[in-house]
């Protein structure tokens, strides 16, 4: 296909399968539209055509219900297919070399709108290091990524304000670059995303794992997932390596309103929000499980999906070899009226629920003659706890300045009644602490 040396563009309009084999493309040809009059998709099959597309800075667009398979994208070593290639909605790319001859690699860059497919299957013949895609990637929307029989690496960098995610069928995805896509990441059940080198996903909105999903951080240089502010880890999967959550991130295993585990196979470092699902019911809450040390941090968030809180309610939230650290806020800040958090059992990965601790109050003051007669009890009910009586003449005085005006203990009731003279100011506090 000679376009005398000119930068023509082409528009192709198929209404069923077809395939180019052995065509020679001249590499002038521009902007190359590839159209399908069907309803569903059809399959356009490229096959021995020497890895070119025509010129290579310029677009080659799939539309509608086009299916592009690359039979074989390169041999011998060669790169192939260097054209920026523009999935849209309901087109896609599928490459299938077969287990032919020499590595595989990708020159393309693609543009992807939601729903537009990116597919890479019987990738492990060749030199047996799967398939590169050496060019960058923009995701405009929610793309489709399907993956089967050998690792699939990204070398270069996906943006764009669209994210992806992956059902399909097996292996892994590799991601080697500083990725700046900015929508969610999905890793269905069986599936496993890695980070190599410095590769990272730092900007991508919500990462959900399904059971059964990886994503392995381990082969990065810190061997560390690292979640920044405004990033969302989610569901019950698994990660392998270290996990650092920010200030700002949140981790939710499970997801919202579902219990489930988020498996972490090294360090979990805390900063950001947790958001623990817990059914009072059932007794039962979401779990960070399986790490190597869990430091906590931030904020605990607890959401009850069922029942009411109790004293003596008790949710292992965390398994880990050790525990250190605390949550700096929990919410909500009690369980419920006259009951508080118990952080102590974090030591062993626990929150528990306990009856809130009331201090000892003032009941009632009487003025007899030149004395005021003040009178109260503990918050137990019960005998033999000592209490200070403190007095200050200035309300904003700090705590620690008041004086002392009458100790005692509280007798087998848990009251407590002294007498002291009215002083000589114009006015007079009191408070009651048990030292």
């Amino acid at each position: 296909m000679s376009t005398g040396g000119s930068n023509y563009s082409l528009t192709a309009i198929e209404s069923g399968y077809s395939q180019w084999a052995a065509l020679a493309i001249d590499t002038n040809l521009g902007n190359f539209d590839f159209y399908s009059t069907a309803s569903s998709q059809q399959t356009w099959a490229v096959s021995g055509m020497g890895a070119s597309l025509g010129n290579p800075t310029n677009v080659l667009t799939l539309h509608s219900n086009v299916l592009m398979n690359i039979q074989h994208g390169s041999s011998g070593g060669d790169s192939g297919y260097a054209k920026v290639i523009h999935v849209m909605t309901a087109a896609g790319v599928q490459f299938q070399p077969n287990g032919g001859a020499g590595d595989y690699r990708l020159d393309s860059s693609f543009i992807v709108e939601s729903n537009g497919l990116l597919a890479f299957y019987n990738g492990n013949g060749g030199s047996g290091s799967g398939t590169v895609i050496t060019g960058p990637v923009t995701l405009n929307g929610l793309a489709h990524f399907e993956i089967g029989d050998s690792t699939v690496t990204f070398s270069n960098v996906i943006s764009g304000s669209g994210g992806f995610y992956w059902d399909n069928y097996n292996n892994e995805i590799a991601f080697a670059a500083s990725n700046t896509y900015q929508g969610p990441t999905v890793i269905e059940s069986g599936r496993d995303l890695a980070l190599v080198g410095s590769g990272s996903i730092s900007a991508t909105t919500n990462i959900t794992l399904a059971a059964s999903a990886t994503l392995d951080a381990s082969q990065r240089t810190d061997h560390t997932l690292t979640l920044a502010a405004g990033q969302t880890l989610q569901g019950s999967g698994t990660v392998n390596g270290n996990l650092s959550e920010s200030a700002g991130a949140v981790v939710s295993p499970g997801g919202a309103g579902v219990i489930g585990t988020l498996t972490v196979n090294g360090a979990v470092t805390l900063s950001g929000a947790t958001d623990i699902q817990v059914n009072e019911t059932a007794k039962t809450g979401s779990q960070i499980s399986g790490a190597t040390a869990i430091t906590y941090g931030g904020t605990l968030i607890v959401s009850n999906l069922a029942g009411t809180f109790a004293s003596e309610d008790s949710f292992k939230l965390f398994t880990a070899l050790s525990y250190g650290g605390a949550f700096a806020t929990i919410v909500p800040a009690t369980p419920g009226p006259g009951l508080a958090w118990n952080q102590a059992t974090l030591a062993n990965g626990t929150l528990s629920v306990i009856a809130a601790s009331v201090p000892p109050a003032i009941g009632t003051v009487v003025l007899s003659g030149g004395n005021l007669i003040i009178s109260g009890r503990n918050n137990t009910g019960t005998g033999g706890g000592s209490f200070d009586l403190l007095s200050s003449a200035n309300l904003t005085t700090p705590l620690t300045n008041w004086t002392v005006s009458a100790s005692g203990t509280f007798d087998g009731s848990g009251n407590f009644s002294v007498t002291n003279a009215i002083g000589a100011g114009p006015s007079q506090f009191y408070i009651l602490r048990e030292p």
